[in-house]
């Protein structure tokens, strides 16, 4: 056997044993030190780089990660909140840490509160912050298409995803409207009956282009 290939079996021996010991221990050690409740999450995959995850009780998720074929190291890294889709943001997220994987738990846990939570948990607090904001947006939306789907009769489009919509058909003419990012609203409308536009024109604050029947 050589020495690569019993680098490798040695390797992934150790990330076996480290779902079984590691990952409920390293969640136990940071529930001890930091007075949160964090839980283990495993990879069932074997041979996989990611080993698993610890989660914390208000949904910060920090991802255990093993990216070397040298040796046993740990990546470490967290996750954003939860979307309305239910994807994680992993947008800006802090950069990750690495350490030996043979650490003790208790060593990789105060590695962990030391080099890496303080910066991601202001992160974290941020987006928080800003998936509510993105989400608070999104249901006045869907709000707001649904007056305009009780006034017409039409159904939302997409209403589950980031860009919901209503298109109305008026035979001699058309119209949408759907939300921008910025906040305001994206309408076309060569022709629409005068109380779908008046909805619209409250929603958009502003005077719609086209003509009205």
């Amino acid at each position: 056997m050589s020495t690569t290939t019993e680098q490798l079996i040695n390797r992934e021996e150790a990330i076996e044993q480290a779902k079984i010991n590691l990952l409920p221990n390293l969640a136990a050690q940071l529930t001890s030190l930091t007075g949160q409740q964090w839980a283990a999450f495993c990879n069932t995959n074997k041979g996989a780089w990611v080993i698993g995850y610890v989660g914390r009780d208000d949904g910060a998720v920090l991802v255990i990660s093993t990216p070397s074929y040298k040796g046993f190291r740990l990546e470490i890294y967290g996750n954003g909140p939860k979307d309305h889709n239910g994807s994680w943001d992993t947008r800006t997220r802090p950069a990750s840490i690495t350490m030996s994987g043979e650490k003790t738990p208790e060593q990789i846990a105060k590695d962990i509160i030391k080099r890496y939570l303080p910066e991601y948990n202001i992160w974290y607090a941020k987006e928080i912050e800003r998936r509510d904001a993105r989400n608070n947006a999104k249901n006045r939306d869907l709000a707001a298409l649904n007056r305009l789907a009780a006034l017409s009769g039409e159904k939302i489009r997409n209403p589950d995803s980031d860009n919901p919509s209503i298109h109305f058909d008026f035979g001699e003419g058309w119209a949408e409207l759907r939300p921008a990012s910025d906040g305001t609203w994206y309408i076309q409308c060569p022709a629409i009956p005068n109380k779908i536009a008046e909805e619209m024109a409250m929603m958009s604050g502003s005077n719609l282009a086209g003509s009205r029947d």
